[in-house]
């Protein structure tokens, strides 16, 4: 009933939703026992839902229940999220590009069998522009399951035009995004990149590397749309 009404809402403001369907409840996570323990408690606070599900036929099956629910009031549907980063916050595994293949592949089918099948269905959603883990992907054989590819180009508080070389590129807007687009072409992928998050913090702790004041955040996202206008496959 919530996300019915929050659908809803947006809809009735002209807003197509690009939901980010991730995180596994406890029957279904491959955690291990000692944090699941019987699914008893407060799993959700052990840290059970980063981990992939068991069967990535459940992920699928409950991705397809969604799109037939709630399509109608999508842009698209992003697989899980963020998946890439380092620190596991929302992919917990041992194998985090071969895992994500495998729940991709399973969920692309799925949502195409939904009742909205012309949905974009995005995989990706990497944190920064990152070209290791994206060739990753590829040699795991991400290829043709997806319509969209997103990534996350933060720059925490630098400008959209500082340049960077080699795998510092994902550290980069203008450098960053070219290279993800290079990768998919060298694999003989065209389909379009999204950008399903960007921009620039506005927080008074100026010793962390994200804040930046509000003028600073204006011009900078002004700067990125700039950037933008360049870049056809965006």
């Amino acid at each position: 009933a919530k996300a019915d009404t929050f659908f809803q809402h947006a809809a009735a403001r002209g807003i197509k939703v690009i939901p980010s369907f991730w995180s596994t409840p406890c029957w279904a996570s491959s955690a291990p026992e000692t944090l699941k323990q019987n699914c008893s408690g407060d799993w959700w606070n052990r840290g059970v839902t980063r981990y992939p599900p068991t069967y990535a036929t459940d992920y699928a099956n409950a991705a397809r229940w969604a799109a037939d629910r709630w399509g109608g009031y999508m842009a698209a549907f992003q697989i899980w999220n963020e998946p890439n980063e380092a620190n596991q916050s929302f992919w917990k595994t041992t194998d985090p590009a071969g895992d994500y293949v495998g729940l991709v592949k399973a969920a692309y089918p799925a949502v195409k069998s939904s009742r909205f099948a012309q949905l974009p269905v995005i995989a990706g959603g990497l944190s920064k522009s990152d070209g290791v883990f994206t060739q990753s992907l590829y040699a795991n054989g991400i290829r043709g399951y997806f319509d969209a590819f997103a990534v996350h180009p933060y720059t925490e508080a630098r400008s959209p035009y500082e340049t960077r070389t080699g795998n510092e590129r994902k550290w980069s807007f203008i450098s960053g995004v070219p290279w993800i687009r290079e990768i998919m072409l060298a694999n003989g992928d065209d389909k379009p990149i999204w950008l399903t998050e960007f921009g620039h913090t506005t927080c008074n702790d100026f010793a962390n590397k994200y804040c930046v004041t509000y003028d600073a955040q204006a011009t900078q996202i002004a700067d990125a749309w700039t950037i933008l206008q360049g870049w056809s496959y965006v």
